[in-house]
């Protein structure tokens, strides 16, 4: 294939786009038609309409007998395995949300922050140097996925402190009513 200039590569991408049937094509608003270099007869800029997909379904939707089921659950964390220090963060993330404009939605995007070092030591006390630095005393909770609690008095609130079982290396700290969480992993 030879190398193409400028407009004439945008008119080679707009004829290939275009033949393709199936996947849309460009037209021009107002009367004006199409050039060859996929610019309208009017000097306006060419709008691309993609042509709506429908979804394959297979022709058996009959459910499968259900099997045994095959799920194992979580070994549970060692305390022993918490202990020590984890570099925090509050995660990223990505949601939705209406829009002004009728039929539209909003992408928000958070990066997520660095939320300071956690030192859980094995004799009961913890001093997490997120905003501003807490410290304070630990329990056993009971629980084989959150085995630890963290008690902060500053903030009046309960944390709970788990192994990622995805992930090596790694905890999740998380609310007690669920709503906040961080992720840790072994800092060194």
């Amino acid at each position: 294939m030879r190398p193409v200039p400028g407009f004439a590569l945008l008119a080679a991408a707009l004829a290939l786009i275009a033949g393709d049937a199936s996947a849309g094509g460009y037209r021009c608003l107002g009367g004006a038609r199409l050039l060859p270099d996929g610019h309208c007869s009017d000097g306006s800029i060419a709008i691309y309409e993609a042509t709506p997909l429908t979804p394959e379904r297979p022709a058996d939707r009959s459910p499968s007998p259900p099997g045994p089921d095959r799920r194992v659950a979580p070994r549970p964390a060692s305390l022993a395995s918490l202990y020590g220090a984890w570099s925090t963060v509050v995660p990223g993330a990505v949601w939705q949300s209406p829009s002004a404009i009728p039929g539209w939605s909003t992408l928000h995007i958070s990066p997520g922050a660095l939320a300071g070092l956690l030192v859980i030591y094995p004799d009961g006390r913890y001093v997490w140097n997120a905003y501003g630095g807490k410290r304070g005393q630990w329990r056993r909770s009971g629980d084989p996925e959150f085995p630890i609690l963290l008690d902060d008095r500053a903030e009046r609130r309960i944390w709970k402190v788990g192994p990622n079982i995805r992930q090596a290396g790694r905890i999740y700290i998380v609310e007690s009513n669920g709503y906040f969480y961080y992720e840790g992993r072994r800092a060194h």
